[in-house]
């Protein structure tokens, strides 16, 4: 958005300072034409002015322009401004430069449509060339709204009350700007920083989003390059949330290639809880960056401790661990895309013991996560393979089969040492059934389970002729977990 402004700022600068230089006393709507023709041939698309221009030069150059519209901000690409005034600096005028002291954008309606391969900034090189210095010692943003209109996807984006001040030193920069603005009902504040641009369009800059309800943060530092027909960003990006924010800390860092396109994410770290130390995961995601946009990759990593990632002061038990893992998934769950991640960790710890060999395909569905598979060996010489469907907004639905040779140690690992004492030391457990992982609850149903020492018994009996007994009361059960 500051991209689009800055054109249209350049263009309206220098058409009034080029009128500034006529008598001090004449009707300045008499130049409507000029300053339209100037500023559209500046902007690289049409600008009208449909309200009245307000001009001085003495004691201090300033305009005022009311009603502007530059492209087509009702269908198409374009602005409305409700209103631009500027001060511009006289000792600059007189050496040829064009410097404001002060340029205002009030209620500035910017609207940008994303088709499919078009690129969607549009180009304000000639602006920048069109002038050898331009700078803004303060620009002001004030009650602006941005639309994104995504036709690919059929959806339409507002974020509105956008109010900010920032400086531009030179056309190439440097130049930052700071920014709050509100989206989905949630507050966010914006810091942007922009390096000296080179010829060729590239420059290094620094984007920070923060998110006032939670503390949620994301940081972009790179190269982003302008010379083309889309923008390309390369560099790290940070996304995180701070320590005190409300419920676990946790740090994602990983290289970026981003263009209008696609953007590639690899190299990540992934930090969880205040004091861990960052976990590698290989692999790599890729994904078109709009809504409905398709995701896939894959992440694999040799070690992920959920035990320190709730603290030191936390029981080390596995419906707590569990939890921290729910909610690191409720990350990606936030992505509205569509597509597979696949993933895969050698050792989970959680609830004092460790998940080994954990395979897993996680499904995106616009804002919604769902684990489509997963198997992994667990404690108590168990082994677990499950097959899920997407239902709603459950984490995981669908058919579970558990077997484990300690039926008491794994029970003890998951449900606590009240649970396992109900199973005899040298049981085993053979379970299958219907499981739904939800809202932080296990509900199973229609479980058919059968331990060592029964199935044991039911081979006698037929040995002997003996028909089968039909199963205890307890062989087909529903229960539910809470908590975890």
């Amino acid at each position: 958005m500051q991209h689009v402004l800055l054109g249209i700022a350049i263009a309206l600068i220098l058409a009034i300072a080029a009128a500034l230089t006529a008598p001090a006393y004449i009707n300045w709507n008499d130049w409507r034409a000029q300053f339209e023709a100037s500023a559209t041939a500046l902007a690289g698309a049409p600008v009208r002015i449909r309200g009245q221009i307000e001009a001085s030069v003495l004691p201090t150059p300033s305009f005022t322009v009311r009603d502007v519209e530059v492209g087509d901000p009702d269908k198409g690409n374009g602005v409305r401004l409700g209103e631009v005034h500027g001060v511009l600096a006289l000792g600059a005028l007189m050496r040829g430069t064009v410097e404001a002291e002060e340029f205002i954008l009030r209620r500035p309606l910017v609207r940008i449509v994303v088709e499919p391969d078009k690129p969607v900034l549009p180009a304000v090189g000639a602006a920048a060339r069109a002038t050898g210095l331009i700078a803004l010692a303060r620009v002001v943003l004030d009650q602006g709204v941005l639309v994104i209109d995504d036709r690919g996807a059929g959806q339409i984006v507002t974020i509105d009350q956008i109010s900010g001040d920032g400086e531009v030193r030179g056309r190439e920069g440097p130049g930052k700007f700071e920014a709050h603005f509100r989206h989905a009902g949630e507050r966010w504040s914006l810091r942007a920083n922009a390096g000296q641009f080179k010829a060729d369009g590239n420059g290094r800059v620094r984007l920070t989003l923060d998110r006032t309800a939670d503390g949620t943060s994301f940081d972009a530092d790179g190269m982003l390059a302008l010379g083309g027909q889309a923008a390309r960003f390369d560099g790290k990006v940070v996304a995180a949330r701070k320590k005190g924010a409300g419920g676990m800390p946790w740090q994602i860092a990983t290289a970026a290639k981003a263009s209008e396109q696609s953007v590639v994410l690899e190299g990540f770290e992934l930090t969880l809880g205040a004091d861990a130390a960052p976990t590698e995961l290989a692999g790599q995601l890729l994904f078109v960056p709009r809504r409905g946009g398709r995701i896939q990759g894959s992440l694999s990593a040799r070690r992920i401790d959920l035990d320190t990632a709730m603290g030191s002061e936390s029981v080390k038990e596995t419906p707590v661990a569990l939890a921290a893992a729910r909610e690191v998934l409720g990350l990606l769950g936030e992505l509205p895309l569509v597509g597979r991640i696949a993933v895969s960790v050698e050792a989970l710890i959680a609830g004092g013991n460790s998940v080994r060999e954990l395979k897993s395909e996680l499904g995106l569905r616009q804002s919604a996560l769902a684990i489509e598979s997963l198997e992994g060996k667990l404690p108590g010489r168990a082994t677990i393979r499950a097959t899920g469907t997407q239902t709603g907004k459950a984490l995981f639905s669908g058919e579970t089969k558990l077997e484990a040779e300690d039926a008491a140690a794994f029970v003890r690992w998951a449900f606590g040492a009240k649970a396992a004492a109900a199973f005899e030391t040298d049981s085993a457990l053979r379970a299958v059934g219907k499981v739904e992982w939800s809202g932080g609850q296990f509900a199973v149903d229609g479980l058919d389970r059968a331990g060592r020492r029964q199935a044991t018994a039911a081979r006698r009996n037929r040995a002997h002729g003996e028909r089968r007994r039909p199963r205890s009361p307890d062989a087909r059960c529903g229960v539910a977990a809470r908590g975890v």
